[in-house]
């Protein structure tokens, strides 16, 4: 009976050092998909930002404009 939980033991340890390495890679993955995300996010806040100011300068453009039919 000793000899099995000893062999436990020893395995669990191997299993938790063996899974050691992967803790920093999966972090690493993690955050530079966060920082992906982030880049992308600032993008199309940037876009949109454009396009609303583009829009907004057509349509004072457009209200400043004088009728084209009198009817």
């Amino acid at each position: 009976i000793r000899a099995i939980i000893t062999t436990t033991i020893v395995r669990m340890a191997v299993a938790k050092f063996e899974s050691t390495f992967l803790i920093p890679i999966f972090a690493n993955i993690l955050v530079s998909a966060a920082n992906t995300a982030a880049k992308i996010a600032k993008t199309i806040l940037k876009c949109s930002h454009l396009l609303f100011q583009f829009f907004s300068s057509f349509l004072r453009l457009i209200k400043s404009m004088p009728p084209l039919y009198n009817g």
